[in-house]
């Protein structure tokens, strides 16, 4: 996946400044300009920062917050229970 983000930000394709949201079930991402709520893949709510610490999800393959350095998937499932 890290290769895949390199090659993506490298083709100008991806910028290595924009933030994202992640799916927490499937992986989906999108670009935060877009402000989707949900994955249009699978329906769950997107993650939009880290539950932690609110950090912003800088890589959408990040399965680690960038910040704070907490799983990300964790995060939103400590989330969900709230």
């Amino acid at each position: 996946m890290k290769q895949i983000f390199e090659s993506l930000t490298a083709s100008g394709w991806m910028s290595a400044t924009e933030t994202y949201y992640t799916c927490p079930r499937c992986d989906y991402f999108s670009n935060a300009r877009l402000q989707e709520n949900y994955c249009s893949n699978c329906g769950a709510r997107l993650l939009t920062e880290c539950s932690r610490c609110r950090g912003a999800i800088s890589n959408p393959y990040a399965k680690f917050c960038s910040s704070c350095g907490g799983r990300l998937k964790e995060a939103a499932a400590i989330t969900e229970q709230r």
